[in-house]
């Protein structure tokens, strides 16, 4: 062996001997924490045993325990669509009886959500409430809304239910404060067609949008949902809710003719199954202008959602949370099941951007799919995927991006993450200014870490803007072990899986050298 050689061996040896030690380099965020990298061996086990990769793949979810909440929807689904029966109604108010005044103390939506919903559920199945759960029901009907818009409309909700039963009027529960809250989220975007929604369906007259507003709100969702329902195979349920906010707020003819055809596209999807949320978008769609008629395998999952259990149910994965399973796997060091991710030429381009770099796609795919794609600039598309795509492979073409990437760091509507990342793609393109990165820099500092989302979020941007010294994998473990279930996986408080935030936490439990590079935390 030559000299040459021989130096190379002992160079090795010597890096070897320092990982075994957990001596660990500049620039390597610190070693995985033993019972971190524990909960992620459970959660890859956990995934895998629920994961049917069929095509397309779908998770068989465990029985939940069903809530109130979740009970009262599916009410309003089965009513909505015409199969609700005495039986159902039964059920539900027998464990409405037992389960309301703890979910009133411990429910995750609050008292005044939780009662709305009920009540709601009663109008659709144009039944009365029993004695004992209208008695619960008023008795928090006065609850403070405390500022919280949606509550405030919960509040009116409940509370016109009340005098109608007594005969009298009421007024609105929107305060001053609320006003201003509904002012501050405007009159534009996802968030303001939501809310704007919720008031109207609570019979509030002013509510801070003018109609005109309401109806640029209502005609840009619909343009929205017609192109991405052109070529969705799986329907997310966010999209149901957002149509079904939309269907609310239609003031046209022709725009409540294009709600009734998209409920039967979505209707179509939601009967073969090929949904993110069975229970959500049936009860999403049920409020929706039009005919749908549902399939007897939904009605039959709904029966077993009133029965507090029933049968596992299946859940078809998007193809954003299929790319998310797959670097869940990834990094807790297991290998991903064949076939569940592929491309998807018919997707948007952050969707294909975020299946490459689920697949761990070469430089050279990057630039393929990048380099001759351009957003649409009608529709505000803002980007996350596809700017960690650029930066973790350093394909910049920045002819191509950079305009793109101005626009959306300029946009005040985009995300911290959003703006931080088109930042970062600015400097590489050799577009730095400081002054701007400093303000970014003081409102990641700022941003609280509440769940996992919201540290999930911090640690992005802290990666984009190249702080360095991010919290090592035993410092987020600390964070998080009280925010994962100890089983594996992060459940919600509904009891449901979460795929998106397990992606998330096993991501932040990683060797974080690995998971933030050049920018891109993925």
């Amino acid at each position: 062996m030559s000299a040459r050689a021989l130096r190379v061996v002992a160079v090795a040896a010597c890096i070897a001997a320092l990982a075994y030690a957990g001596i660990w380099f500049a620039g390597h965020r610190g070693p995985v924490d033993p019972d971190a990298r524990a909960w992620s061996d459970r959660t890859a086990t956990l995934l895998a045993d629920a994961l049917v990769a069929a095509d397309p793949p779908h998770l068989i979810v465990p029985p939940a325990h069903a809530d109130s909440y979740q009970a009262a929807q599916a009410v309003i689904a089965l009513a909505g669509f015409g199969e609700l029966t005495d039986a159902d109604w039964s059920a539900f108010e027998t464990k409405l009886a037992s389960n309301l005044p703890r979910e009133f103390q411990e429910g995750y939506t609050g008292p005044l959500a939780l009662s709305a919903q009920v009540v709601t559920a009663a109008e659709a199945a144009g039944r009365n409430l029993d004695p004992e759960v209208t008695d619960l029901i008023l008795g928090v009907a006065d609850t403070d809304p405390q500022g919280d818009p949606y509550d405030a409309a919960a509040a009116t909700t409940v509370r016109r239910w009340a005098a109608a039963r007594d005969g009298a009027a009421v007024e609105d529960a929107l305060s001053r404060d609320v006003r201003k809250s509904v002012s501050s989220i405007g009159c534009r975007g996802v968030e303001a067609l939501f809310l704007q929604a919720a008031l109207a369906r609570a019979g509030v007259d002013s509510t801070g949008c003018t109609a005109p507003q309401r109806e640029d709100l209502v005609a840009k969702e619909l343009r929205l949902q017609a192109k991405t329902l052109a070529t969705a195979a799986v329907l997310d349920s966010d999209t149901a809710l957002r149509l079904r906010a939309a269907s609310t707020l239609t003031a046209t003819a022709s725009q409540r003719a294009e709600v009734e055809r998209l409920k039967a596209l979505q209707t179509a999807l939601v009967n073969d199954r090929r949904t993110t949320d069975g229970l959500i978008a049936a009860f999403a769609l049920s409020q929706v202008t039009g005919t749908s008629t549902i399939a007897p395998s939904l009605v039959a999952f709904l029966h077993t959602v009133l029965e507090w259990g029933g049968a596992p149910e299946q859940l078809r994965l998007t193809p954003n949370t299929a790319a998310a399973l797959a670097r869940t796997f990834a990094l807790s060091g297991h290998r991903s099941p064949p076939h569940l991710v592929e491309e998807a030429g018919g997707e948007p381009l952050e969707t294909r951007a975020r299946i490459l770099l689920s697949r761990g796609a070469s430089a050279a795919a990057a630039r393929s799919l990048l380099s001759g794609a351009t957003p649409n600039l009608d529709e505000r598309v803002r980007f996350t995927a596809v700017f960690q795509l650029l930066l973790r492979h350093r394909a910049p073409l920045c002819s191509t991006w950079a305009e793109t990437a101005q626009r959306q760091l300029d946009d005040e509507q985009s995300t911290l993450i959003e703006r931080a990342l088109a930042y970062r793609y600015l400097v590489e393109c050799g577009h730095e200014d400081t002054a701007l990165g400093g303000k970014l820099r003081a409102m990641e500092r700022d941003t609280e870490e509440v769940d996992v989302r919201s540290i999930f979020r911090k640690r992005s941007v802290a990666c984009a803007l190249g702080d360095g010294g991010l919290p090592s994998s035993r410092d987020n473990w600390k964070l998080l072990r009280s925010l994962v279930d100890p089983r594996g996986g992060v459940i919600d408080d509904a009891g449901q899986l979460e795929v998106a935030e397990t992606h998330m936490a096993t991501a932040m439990l990683a060797d974080q050298s690995k998971v933030c590079q050049r920018g891109a935390y993925w």
